[in-house]
């Protein structure tokens, strides 16, 4: 029953390995004929190096491709289900172990489950060449080159909503290689993602340990689960790099109680912002996190301070300027299909278009401005409840995010990954199980190739179905009528 080498113990856990890695193998050669290949031309350049363009030419064998990754994707969810319900079996190591097993096909993997690398890389492109990426996107500097060709209708044309962080380093994944390098220039953006991944296990570990967590549980819940690892690794989001970072900041805090470790900390977490500005929402309770014993005034102004000058400075050594403020706060104006918000404000508009165009209009302004401060009401709630102690800091830190994730109108499956990083060192049961269930449904709406099969006018529906599944799961994992410790089997995810 001993673990050998990178196998797990025999048994059901090695059995777990092994489907999840054939899984993620098989997902990643069916990718090639279903995934977000990059074109060149009329011929897809991944596909053709790979001397695989059959998979792409023909309808039958893009048919079993699609049918092929599903299933994929299902046996992926499968493995970590069965990983889940053994965890008391696992040290650490060894669930560090099914995350690199799991991930490493999906390394070399053509982009899967979105297009949005190709972005990064035309948005780096713009960088390179001295162009605002706040003020032009890709199609807008060369409508027909390689670096906008493969890039999405909805980026194409829009300025970038990134921190000068990340487009920096973009750039410089689209400069160091050579202008010409697309291919060369994509991984290299996933492997920022996998720098994520790696930031984000090690942080993880030591922040359970810190709050008495067990840590196999929360790097079950976040660094082996499918969200992740399909649209962080194998979909190469920069939200894998703000989550390493912004884990990293929240680490320090906990671990390092003192002013020195407060302020490294509030810039860690500042790093995070300036690659993707969701991580701005951690940044007012990492005074809070740490248990410095000092007054809360004190460390609120030494994170405030050390967060300015970290933002300032960044800002001014990559040469990117504020641009990017102003973008993001234009990003809700699209309609989102996985916005609860967005689901809601459609809704109640139509029903006033059934007494008056203006009242529809009215109805719509409503439902924006009401949710939107509802959503900041409910931010700065939960922050009074962590300041005095009602709410753990951490807990509150991922209600914040989870807050975001249901309230905002800017919305993609993978950003509950936001919220299940501080989240999976709280000690609560029944919210691992509920956030085992509602993270690894929504792994199902989206193709390969990132087009998702639900469509409009169903705004918020997924995510509503994905939640009702993480309380049936719940439910299931952890009856009422029974006490937490008396439920065998899966429910052990949230023991350890």
């Amino acid at each position: 029953m001993n673990a050998t080498g990178w196998l797990l113990p025999a048994g059901t856990l090695r059995r777990a390995q092994l489907i999840g890695f054939v899984s993620a193998s098989t997902l990643a050669i069916a990718g090639v004929g279903a995934g977000a290949v990059l074109k060149a031309g009329s011929h897809d350049a991944i596909a053709s190096e790979l001397h695989l363009l059959a998979l792409r030419e023909n309808s039958d064998l893009r048919t079993l491709c699609a049918t092929l990754s599903y299933l994929s994707l299902l046996g992926l969810l499968l493995s970590w289900a069965m990983v889940g319900r053994h965890l008391r079996e696992l040290t650490t190591r060894h669930v560090l172990i099914l995350a690199a097993t799991w991930a490493l096909p999906l390394l070399i993997a053509p982009p899967l489950f979105s297009a949005d690398i190709y972005a990064y890389a035309g948005q780096g492109h713009l960088v390179v060449n001295h162009q605002d990426p706040y003020v032009h996107g890709p199609g807008s500097y060369e409508p027909t080159s390689k670096w906008s060709f493969n890039v999405d209708g909805v980026w194409r044309y829009s300025p970038a909503p990134y921190g000068p962080l990340w487009l920096w380093l973009a750039g410089q994944a689209v400069g160091l290689p050579g202008d010409n390098h697309l291919v060369v220039s994509i991984y290299l953006i996933r492997g920022l993602a996998v720098v994520g991944l790696g930031l984000l296990a090690w942080s993880l570990k030591r922040l359970a340990d810190a709050t008495g967590t067990p840590p196999q549980r929360a790097l079950w819940l976040v660094v082996c689960n499918p969200l992740l690892l399909l649209h962080g690794v194998a979909g190469a989001h920069n939200d894998l790099l703000m989550l390493g970072l912004m884990a990293a900041g929240l680490m320090i805090a906990r671990r390092r109680p003192d002013l020195v470790g407060l302020a490294a900390a509030a810039a860690v977490v500042t790093l995070a912002a300036l690659i993707k500005a969701p991580a701005l929402i951690a940044l007012p309770f990492v005074p809070l996190v740490s248990v410095l014993p000092r007054p809360r005034w004190l460390t609120i102004a030494v994170t405030a301070v050390s967060s300015a000058i970290t933002a300032v400075g960044v800002t001014a050594a990559t040469g990117l300027g504020w641009g990017w403020v102003g973008v993001v706060g234009d990003q809700g104006g699209r309609p989102s299909l996985w916005s609860l918000a967005w689901g809601l404000r459609r809704l109640l508009a139509n029903a006033g278009s059934l007494i008056s165009t203006d009242v529809r209009d009215a109805v719509d302004t409503i439902v924006m401005v009401g949710l939107t401060a509802l959503l900041g009401v409910l931010l700065v709630v939960l922050w009074g409840r962590a300041l005095v102690r009602r709410t753990s800091a951490l807990t509150a830190t991922g209600g914040a995010l989870l807050l975001v994730f249901c309230l905002s109108f800017s919305e993609q499956p993978w950003y509950l990954a936001w919220a299940l990083t501080p989240l999976s060192v709280t000690h609560s049961r029944r919210r691992t199980a509920f956030l085992a269930g509602f993270s690894g449904a929504l792994c199902i709406y989206l193709a390969p190739g990132g087009r998702a099969w639900i469509r409009p006018p169903w705004f918020g529906v997924p995510v509503v179905i994905a939640a009702l599944i993480g309380l049936a799961v719940a439910h299931w994992m952890l009856p009422a009528e029974q006490s937490e410790e008396a439920v065998p089997g899966y429910a052990e995810v949230a023991v350890g």
